[in-house]
């Protein structure tokens, strides 16, 4: 397939590189003509499904829509999927959908960045638009526009506009018509009794400027009036004379084409005393001509009004006149000077009030006023320079608390979640809540359709604060990660959480480590894992679920089609619990890592996971079986796993009393796999001999990147030929000799 030469990119390069030098003549030209581009493509009943800046190649200053031969729907940039997709898997694009990605490349057109460019999860800013959110109007976006393109990005396909409609409605936009919406079009200058008057009434200009050079201006009245016209970025009136008196003029200006620059120039043709009437005669009304060209070295129009009636009586009256017209540039050039001096300093001190308002924001927040804090906040986040909106907006939008704070601002804390409009991620830890506050906190997260992150970790939470937080669960579809780990929910706390999580669409990370939900806990976790289909991630380390917990969770991960990540560290599982979880990843498909480590599964449970890894299907990638007692045997079953597995990248066998047989087993089986990256064998007796072992596959093994030999004592030798094997390419984590020396002395010392 051979497709045209595109010489400047795709449309988002375009704009990010000449948007700055950008009129609005030539963003409605690029938009125009997108929409007749996608004008053709509808009337031949073809539908792109993946309209976006990126699939739109500018050549020549021409876009041109390209890859509706090979549309995909896919939310590879899901600011331009039609919302309906998201709330709808079934759903299929049609035109509407196409309007829709069109709204979006209107608002991408009239900004010059990206919509939603902070959202750095696709899933997060799916769900934000899903919910009806629409990217700002920015400032100075002409309003017919601006409602062109909110029509074209209803949420409902049926009242968004036609193709055929959007494209008439841009063909009959003008420069001059989205621009003059507002203010009648007035200019008009005037002297009386020597004093000079000038009432300025313009519509919409980008830079003004009116410079009148003259040095005797009586009895004149000089009005103009233009009429409908496009865009004028830069005007400048200027009137130089020495002496226009009792003279009316009047120009009118019809409709005409871009004006980047006008000058308007009454000019004199002589100025002297001695020739008075010759000027009055050349100078009188019915005299005048007006000539409008249009220069080819610049987009500049000059309209001159010149006395059709040449005086050469004097030469040098002409040549003083020129002089004084040059007075007058010369004077609007300073006065331009002035305006951009004027407005730079003008700019430097918004900047200054922002910055003093971002710092009595912080030290609010420190002091624990947090709702001042947050107002302020508030009022910084509508900043829209480009360079320090990042950080403004991470300074605004997430909170990191982790010192004690007084009941009263506690106090505070749960009436900014409950105010709060620009908070996404919220960490407040090591407190105690009293359950109090955490009702009037679920309260506001029950309204809150902000914050996406919570983390209440070390809080002293029990049981009937987490019924409480469970009950906002069921309302808030905003939240997605939240952390209630080191509390002490106990089995109600739990259970109360997973029965939320049952209706929760939201949320898609979950962290209740050390809480003690116990076996009946860990059986309500895995009713809600049968039927929550959100969640990704789990974590339920220390939470002495014991066999009968773990077993429950092993069968919910038979059916589970979400969860990606379990961590099950400490919980009491014993072979039992280890062989049911060993046998469930038959089953699950999508179960990417597992940490299972210090359950003390046993031997048994070594083998069940080699035996289950022998299949695996390419769902498993990662699993830390540190500290189980695997031994010897169960450490000989995962080394016959190796030489077969071509999945795992992952694997961490540390603490596991394998023994020298079972080193060299793993060791051997690292000459034949070619996936394992990763490889923990901390606290493992490698011994000398094993380390021989581990040289001589580390010299042809060429895809373990990361080896954890930590705490395995090496003779001088062998010490240093593994630690010159450690390459920018591959980390080999090893014990200082020193701190083994220290360890060993003591450890004779208190044997003796």
């Amino acid at each position: 397939m051979v497709f045209q030469y595109a010489d400047e990119g795709n449309l988002r390069d375009y704009l990010k590189k000449n948007f700055k030098i950008l009129q609005w003549a030539n963003k409605l030209h690029i938009a125009r003509e997108i929409s007749l581009g996608l004008l053709f493509l509808h009337d031949n009943d073809i539908i792109h499904e993946s309209l976006h800046p990126k699939n739109i190649l500018i050549h020549q200053g021409r876009p041109m829509i390209t890859d509706f031969e090979m549309s995909n729907s896919a939310c590879s940039m899901p600011a331009y999927v039609d919302p309906q997709c998201f709330n709808n898997q079934n759903y299929k694009c049609n035109k509407k959908s196409d309007i829709y990605s069109f709204g979006m490349i209107l608002w991408e057109i009239s900004s010059g960045i990206p919509p939603f460019q902070f959202f750095a999860s696709e899933y997060l800013l799916a769900l934000h638009i899903s919910r009806g959110n629409r990217e700002i109007t920015m400032d100075g976006t002409p309003l017919l526009y601006v409602n062109l393109y909110k029509q074209c990005w209803k949420a409902n396909p049926e009242i968004r506009p036609e193709t055929k409609e959007v494209f008439e409605a841009l063909d009959n936009l003008t420069p001059g018509e989205i621009i003059n919406q507002n203010l009648p079009n007035e200019i008009t200058f005037s002297n009386q009794q020597g004093n000079l008057n000038i009432n300025i009434n313009t519509r919409y200009n980008t830079h003004e400027t009116y410079g009148i050079a003259s040095s005797s201006l009586d009895n004149n009245n000089i009005r103009v009036n233009k009429g409908k016209g496009k865009e004028v970025l830069r005007e400048t009136y200027e009137i130089a004379s020495s002496s226009l008196n009792n003279m009316n003029m009047r120009v009118d200006k019809g409709k005409g084409k871009e004006v980047v620059r006008e000058t308007h120039e009454v000019i004199s043709s002589s100025s002297v005393n001695e020739n008075t009437r010759a000027i009055k005669r050349a100078c009188s009304p019915e005299n005048w001509n007006i000539h409008s060209k249009k220069r080819k070295d610049a987009p500049h129009e000059t309209h001159e009004i010149i006395a059709s009636s040449s005086v050469s009586a004097n030469t040098r009256a002409n040549t003083r006149a020129n002089k004084r017209k040059e007075t007058a540039f010369s004077s609007v050039s300073e006065n331009k000077r002035a305006n951009k001096k004027k407005g730079t300093v003008s700019s430097l001190f918004n900047r200054s009030i922002r910055a003093n308002k971002r710092n009595d924001a912080h030290d609010y927040f420190k002091e624990g006023k947090f709702l001042k804090a947050l107002n302020l906040y508030e009022e910084i986040f509508q900043f829209k320079d480009s360079r320090l909106a990042a950080n403004y907006h991470k300074l605004a939008s997430k909170w990191k608390i982790v010192r004690k704070c007084s009941p009263e601002e506690i106090n505070e804390l749960v009436e900014v979640i409950r105010k709060n409009t620009i908070l996404t991620s919220l960490e407040f830890c090591n407190n105690n809540f009293k359950i109090e506050q955490v009702k009037l906190l679920a309260e506001g997260l029950r309204r809150n359709t902000v914050l996406t992150t919570l983390n209440l970790q070390n809080n002293g939470l029990r049981a009937q604060e987490g019924i409480a937080l469970a009950e906002s669960l069921y309302r808030n579809n905003s939240l997605t990660h939240l952390n209630l780990g080191g509390n002490k929910l106990n089995a109600e706390g739990g259970k109360a959480i997973a029965v939320a999580l049952c209706k929760n669409i939201s949320l898609i990370f979950l962290d209740l480590c050390e809480n003690n939900i116990g076996p009946k806990g860990g059986q309500a976790i895995a009713e809600m894992l049968c039927k929550n289909a959100t969640l990704t991630t789990l974590n339920l380390c220390h939470n002495n679920l014991g066999i009968v917990g773990g077993e429950a969770i092993a069968q919910a991960l038979c059916i589970n089609i979400a969860l990606t990540s379990l961590d099950l560290e400490n919980n009491h599982l014993l072979s039992k619990g280890g062989i049911a979880m060993a046998n469930a990843l038959c089953s699950n498909i999508v179960l990417e890592t597992l940490n299972i480590s210090y359950n003390e599964i046993g031997s048994e449970g070594g083998k069940a996971f080699a035996k289950t890894l022998c299949k695996n299907s390419g769902s498993l990638i990662s699993l830390n079986l540190q500290g189980n007692k695997i031994r010897s045997e169960g450490g000989n079953a995962l080394a016959q796993m190796l030489c077969k597995d071509t999945f795992l990248n992952s694997l961490n066998l540390s603490s596991n009393e394998i023994g020298l047989e079972g080193i060299k087993a793993i060791v051997n089986a690292l000459y034949k796999n070619t996936t394992l990256t990763s490889l923990s064998l901390q606290n493992s007796k490698i011994g000398t001999e094993g380390g021989k072992a581990l040289i001589e596959v580390l010299q042809k093994n060429t895809t373990l990147a990361s080896l954890d030999i930590q705490h395995n004592v090496f003779d001088s030798d062998i010490y240093t030929s593994i630690k010159t094997l450690s390459t920018d390419s591959r980390q080999i984590l090893l014990t200082n000799r020193r701190k083994v020396k220290k360890l060993l002395y003591s450890i004779s010392t208190i044997s003796t």
